[in-house]
């Protein structure tokens, strides 16, 4: 059904190996709401993901990433632009939004390298009608910004109504409503409560945006490298593994980490047993996506590229699963602000390695505009992570930053190392994260501590005075223009 539609789009029938002198191909598997310390190379002690484990031997995995916001659409929007929330305008989930071209760069950076770009699944950097601005097709808006190769794929609650190619397939299979009726039930009820999906494992959308995505490396150019983004809806809520993965995890003999409690949300009491089930059924999709990233590799190595390929594991941003006595994202716990980082890049990340350097998760962008021989925009805030790539000792950041705007109020995270304090809703927080990993004692009322956190917040006063986006940027004055053009005449 969408193999015909990919392959007119390419233009092109089989593939080839690429050379060794060729530029690198390069997939970017993005996750959603995707808690950093639930995988094995985290050290959780029940995360059954060998796939991800695997790609570590061979790249680079940053311990200490962080997003520029604690929800999708803003970190999603920082990615892609590199820049941070306050100066995308995009605090938070917006049912209107739409970022001018110059500045929604990274696509258009890669096809100024020599790049084809493709963008399979998620988007969420843009919404509502306003691209109409400038544009006058969905299609031409997203050539605009430079993505030659567009699959949009519904997410699972997204799915629920509407069209699209996802939904098409759900009601080709007789599943459509069914579905529906489930996932609005859930929205009403507990958007987390743990219950299986409805469909198979291979009937659910992102097993779709694997499909999509072989079948783009299938058919992908041989002449030219690829930058490929694939967007994930897992392991976002609801909270429904499908098949097999619905019991793989014993929620009896799940460990939960020290920060978990008990508490009340969405009409559900979280005892220490619903937490656990929770927590069994948000690994059960993480198991599943470690499938679709074993998936993907084994695709490259058959097509005999995998030598020539750069891949990024990551994610927008995390959740919390009984940490913190909340489910939440939108919130500056290290649970949700950081992010899993894992950069392979052939000849550089070989040997393998964990660094605690501190990175932001939108540094991706010009650190593999930088490794496909590119330049990226200079609006850009995001840095370079390649030092850190050649030398895991090196630091290109000695503090990072993240935004979110709730309820009116503009909320900030900073963190250097050790000590990180933020301001949500008003309420301040200081933790030494050396000594007190899973921030269960807030420091802001401590006298010893009263120096520390006015350092940190004097590094937001200057950090925004400083990372402003200025558009008056390279302005000649209109006398110095018409002396130099009377000097040229």
């Amino acid at each position: 059904m969408y193999r015909l539609f990919l392959f007119l789009i390419l233009c092109i029938t089989g593939t080839a190996a690429l050379s060794s002198e060729q530029k690198p191909d390069i997939l970017v598997f993005l996750c959603d709401d995707f808690n950093p310390f639930y995988t094995g190379i985290s050290g959780d002690p029940d995360a059954e993901t060998p796939h991800l484990d695997s790609l570590a031997k061979e790249s680079a995995t940053f311990t200490r990433c962080y997003s520029a916001s604690t929800v999708c659409m803003p970190a999603r929007t920082s990615l892609v632009t590199g820049l941070y929330p306050h100066d995308t305008g995009c605090w938070g989930n917006s049912n209107s939004l739409f970022v001018p071209p110059p500045l929604t760069s990274l696509f258009s950076d890669f096809k100024a390298t020599g790049y084809q770009t493709a963008m399979i699944g998620k988007t969420h950097w843009f919404s509502g009608p306003e691209y109409k601005r400038e544009f006058e097709t969905l299609e031409d808006y997203f050539h605009g910004i430079g993505i030659d190769y567009i699959q949009e794929v519904a997410t699972t609650f997204g799915s629920r109504n509407g069209e699209g190619i996802y939904q098409d397939y759900l009601r080709s299979i007789k599943k459509f409503q069914s579905q529906s009726k489930d996932l609005t039930r859930r929205l009403k009820e507990n958007q987390y409560a743990a219950r299986p999906s409805l469909l198979k494992p291979e009937e659910t959308c992102d097993w779709m945006m694997t499909d999509l995505a072989i079948e783009y490396l299938d058919t992908a150019p041989n002449t030219d490298p690829f930058f490929l983004m694939i967007g994930y809806s897992n392991p976002h809520s609801p909270m429904d593994p499908s098949g097999k993965y619905s019991t793989q995890y014993n929620p009896e003999e799940i460990e939960l980490r020290p920060n978990t409690k008990p508490f009340s949300k969405y009409g559900t009491d979280y005892d220490e047993a619903e937490i656990r089930k929770t927590r069994a059924a948000y690994l059960g999709k993480i198991s599943f996506l470690d499938d679709q990233l074993g998936r993907l590799i084994a695709r490259l190595k058959d097509r005999g590229t995998w030598d020539n390929t750069i891949l990024v594991f990551t994610a927008d941003h995390g959740l919390t699963v009984g940490e913190h006595a909340n489910i939440s994202k939108g919130r500056f716990w290290e649970e949700i602000a950081r992010v899993p980082m894992v950069i392979r890049i052939p000849g550089v990340t070989d040997a393998g390695f964990q660094t605690d350097s501190l990175a932001q998760l939108f540094d991706i962008y010009p650190t593999l505009v930088e490794a496909a021989g590119g330049k990226p925009s200079p609006h850009l805030s995001a840095k370079s992570l390649m030092p850190i790539l050649k030398n895991p000792d090196t630091e290109v950041r000695d503090v990072v930053f993240s935004e979110i705007q709730h309820k009116g109020k503009f909320n900030y995270l900073v963190s250097e190392k050790r000590f990180k304090w933020t301001i949500q809703d008003g309420k301040e927080a200081l933790f030494d994260l050396e000594k007190d990993p899973y921030e269960m004692k807030n420091l802001i009322s401590s006298k010893e501590h009263t120096n520390k956190a006015n350092e940190l917040k004097d590094r937001l006063r200057k950090f925004l005075m400083e990372e402003q986006l200025s558009f008056s940027e390279g302005y000649v004055p209109l006398a110095e223009r018409v002396k130099k053009k009377e000097s040229e005449d």
